[in-house]
């Protein structure tokens, strides 16, 4: 039952629970709950829990320290002698003695009794205090009231600003809400025009009409009686009318400039009656930076009187800038209209960003990826960077908020939020295909000076002669096992005129088969690092005539140096696409390091690094190192003889490898891989460098992660070009047993 009537409580007006609690006692209990009232302030956003709990502790913290006072305050009155005696009686609490305690006091005791008969006996007061009781319920006699007990106007405007969160009071503060602002409450429904209403007799400037009619409505919000809903829509239509009056006085103010008159005081009262969001919009609309914005720029400036794969930063730069300068000015002119309570700016903002950077860039990204795709990528990375130093130079306004320029970063991340996973996706997609051009241009290059030197040695060798000399060649070819020594030749063999010696001399001469040293290894010059071999178009002198003897010549000219192995100047190449990629993709994530736009930056940077590693390790340096080991493999010491004319490699510069006391060649492969050895050593210095630069420093990076990806990825390089060297190694070290075996 008694749940049933809190239930029916919660749904009765003020006065009506006043009146209820008259019944009984126990119904007053109910109706005077702190929580039913807390409730209705609630509803009408006039309570602040923090500051009721703020109040609580300190209320708690003066009953807890009031006997203490209580017995200082009576140790002052009664005095101290001095001989430390308090009352003649010597005081204990500094001898270490247990303090006496008074445990009954018939004075104390009597008086208490006395305040609380008098309390049951004394009758209950009456509630004008409340608010309630002062109130006629007859909605007709509300004007006959307002008329002979005017309020004081002050005190009814700033009743809602007085209201206390205290606990155990919230009865008698809605209560004063209830007294100030029912009778105009009830008077603005009962009246058929709005300028016959109290309100709009009673206050006769703009502002205070507001005001109350912003306070009336608040009011009506804590009204959930029977036909409440309907009571709040007429307060709304009656505001609305109002509000649409002010709102053309401000739009005439608008029109005429007039700052500092209509356009001001207009802006006050609409702020007043309802946070001033229609002057605002109105605010933003008119002004030329929304109303004018062709003449900030066009996007098509960006990308004329530039190539294709570039764009013009000026103008764009320049459009940022002129937007910038427009908005510093509407931000003084902000704070000469509107209060500082309202912030202005950042709306403002929110709609230049939708209205006039959106459209811009949005174009230009559309014209750039028409033309190409790294057109493309520079001009969403560069706006991006733009964009900020455009939220970097905006003013703030007095009725921004201290997290202004946090707030205008994240407006321009979600403006260009669309833009950043389409273009991360072609940046790595950009980087992936340039490289793979790069070193598919390497070794095209490479297959077609192979091939060309191939087409140059096979270009002296004839069908007959190749036919001529097949018996020959093969009995040479059968015989070069056993020709490796000198054989004793009889007296009359070895004088007679005209013979030819069948001992293998490592050499050819005319039409016979006699297989040529390798040359030696290459020594690339300081000045150019890695350059490529020229064309073979420069004829040597002595061209192989057979078709064996050819490709001999073929394959020691493919395995003459490390320039046919791997390239200093691909992995250069491949390392500065890494930078120019990641430099793009790291000014998103410059700013707001939490944000996910960051994280994506920062995953994309990685993936880039990570792809370098892939190419120029598994693509170009591991090939290159594979031949290495190989050419060692397949060396035989015996093949190698000290040719009769040092060899010139391609560029000009000699090729002569150390050779042995006893005039043999050294070992030319062994040379060629220590060589290939330090060109790697120097392509792992150069991403070391890129990584600590590029990744390492911005922060892209935690060098401290061991599983981050990009790490382990460049572990597994690291560790890839180890393996190879120890493979060359091991092959260097048979090579030179051989070698020393062999002398």
């Amino acid at each position: 039952m008694l749940e049933l009537i809190a239930t029916i409580l919660d749904y009765l007006p003020g006065p009506d629970l006043i009146r209820f609690a008259l019944t009984s006692r126990r119904m007053r209990d109910m109706v005077y709950d702190d929580t039913r009232w807390i409730r209705k302030l609630r509803l009408m956003g006039c309570w602040n829990e923090a500051e009721a709990r703020r109040r609580h502790d300190e209320a708690r913290r003066k009953k807890l320290d009031a006997p203490q006072a209580k017995e200082v305050e009576e140790a002052q009155r009664a005095g101290s002698y001095a001989d430390g005696t308090l009352n003649g009686a010597t005081g204990r609490q500094h001898s270490g003695h247990r303090r006496s305690e008074t445990l009954f006091d018939a004075s104390i005791d009597d008086t208490q009794q006395n305040t609380g008969s008098s309390a049951v006996q004394k009758p209950a007061p009456h509630l004008v205090e409340d608010g309630f009781s002062a109130i006629d319920l007859s909605p007709k006699k509300l004007q006959n009231r307002l008329l002979s007990s005017p309020k004081d106007t002050n005190e009814v405007l700033q009743v809602m600003s007085k209201v206390r969160s205290i606990r155990g009071s919230a009865r008698q503060e809605y209560g004063k809400i209830h007294g100030a602002l029912a009778p105009y409450y009830f008077d603005l429904l009962i009246t058929p025009g709005q300028d016959d209403s109290a309100i709009f007799r009673t206050f006769q400037q703009p502002e205070q009409r507001a005001q109350m009619l912003s306070q009336v409505r608040t009011f009506a919000k804590a009204d959930i009686a029977e036909g409440g809903l309907l009571r709040e829509e007429k307060v709304d239509s009656i505001m609305g009318i109002f509000e649409n009056a002010a709102l053309r006085e401000f739009e005439q103010g608008v029109q005429a400039e007039d700052v500092d008159g209509d356009m001001r005081q207009f802006a006050n009262v609409l702020v007043t009656l309802n946070g001033g969001s229609s002057a605002v919009d109105v605010f933003i609309q008119r002004s030329s930076v929304i109303s004018n914005k062709r003449s900030l720029g066009r996007p098509t400036d960006a990308l004329s009187g530039v190539s294709s794969d570039n764009i013009n930063l000026q103008a764009s730069a320049d459009f940022f800038r002129r937007l910038a300068a427009a908005l510093n000015e509407q931000a003084l002119l902000i704070d000469r209209v509107f209060p500082s309570t309202v912030d202005v700016l950042l709306p403002f903002v929110r709609r230049a960003m939708d209205d006039v950077i959106s459209d811009y860039v949005e174009n230009l990204f559309r014209e750039a990826r028409g033309r190409t795709l790294e057109c493309y990528l520079k001009a969403v990375s560069n706006t991006y960077d733009q964009m900020h130093q455009f939220g970097d130079s905006l003013k703030s306004s007095k009725g921004c908020k201290d997290d202004f320029a946090q707030q205008v970063n994240e407006l321009i991340v979600l403006c260009l939020d669309p833009h950043v996973d389409p273009y991360m996706e072609k940046e790595l997609e950009y980087f992936k295909m340039k490289c793979d051009a790069e070193v598919e241009a390497w070794d095209k290059q490479r297959s077609q000076e192979e091939a060309s030197t191939e087409s140059l040695f096979m270009s002296n060798v004839t069908r007959q002669a190749a036919k001529s000399d097949f018996l020959k060649s093969f009995r040479k070819v059968v015989m070069m096992p056993v020709n490796a020594f000198p054989a004793k030749s009889s007296p009359s063999t070895t004088n007679k005129p005209g013979h030819r010696s069948t001992s293998y001399t490592g050499s050819y001469t005319g039409s016979s088969l006699e297989l040529p040293s390798r040359t030696g290894s290459p020594i690339p010059s300081p000045s150019t690092p890695g350059t490529r071999p020229a064309s073979p178009s420069q004829r040597p002198e002595n061209l192989p005539t057979t078709e064996l003897a050819a490709k001999t010549a073929i394959m020691n000219s493919r395995l003459e140096g490390i320039r046919s192995l791997f390239s200093i100047e691909v992995a250069l190449n491949l390392i500065h696409l890494g930078k120019a990629s990641i430099e793009r993709l790291a000014i998103f994530a410059k700013v707001g390091s939490q944000s996910c736009t960051a994280s994506k930056a920062r995953e994309s940077c990685e993936t880039i690094f990570i792809s370098l590693i892939k190419i120029l390790g598994v693509r170009h340096i591991k090939g290159g190192f594979d031949k290495a080991v190989d050419h060692l493999a397949n060396y035989n010491p015996r093949d190698a003889v000290q040719p009769s004319t040092p060899s010139a490699s391609s560029n000009g510069h000699s090729l002569a490898s150390p050779t042995t006391p006893s005039g043999r060649k050294g070992v030319a492969p062994l040379v060629t891989f220590l060589e290939l050895v330090n060109v790697g050593d120097m392509i792992q210095q150069m991403v070391d460098l890129f990584f600590i630069e590029e990744l390492i420093t911005p922060r892209l990076v935690d060098p401290d992660d061991f599983l981050d990806a990009a790490i382990k990825e460049k572990k597994r390089f690291e560790q890839m070009l180890d393996e190879r060297v120890a493979a060359g190694l091991n092959k260097g070290i048979d090579v030179l047993l051989d070698e020393v075996e062999f002398v």
